[in-house]
């Protein structure tokens, strides 16, 4: 079974763990970049979203438990962004930023081995 990514890129089952994992981080980070930029504790925010501070740790922490990553419902994350007073596709978006970034990596990775004179 397949899946679509945003950007077009398709993941099988055995990739989907490892593409949400990075997802996931990418998630974590912009929760935290938001919250430390507006100068929030995590106990505060936490309170703010109506969610518990070890929930939000672990999600800022991307870990879930040991073997596999953070998964926050849909509505953990409206409670987040609308707490941070961002829109949920800004918490959202940074996973495109990075899956962009390593597609481009991969490209110039690519173009690099492509023009190296034989």
């Amino acid at each position: 079974m397949f899946f679509q990514g945003s950007l077009g890129a398709r993941f099988s089952d055995m990739d989907s763990d490892q593409y949400w994992a990075s997802y996931a981080f990418a998630l974590g980070e912009r929760i935290r970049a938001l919250r430390t930029m507006q100068g929030l504790s995590q106990a505060y925010l936490a309170e703010r979203a109506g969610i518990s501070r070890s929930l939000l740790s672990n999600l800022e922490r991307n870990s879930y438990n040991r073997n596999r990553a953070a998964d926050p419902t849909l509505s953990t994350i409206c409670r987040i962004a609308a707490a941070l007073d961002v829109s949920p596709l800004q918490l959202l978006s940074a996973g495109e930023e990075q899956e962009a970034q390593h597609d481009q990596s991969q490209e110039s990775v690519e173009v690099g081995v492509e023009s190296v004179p034989q």
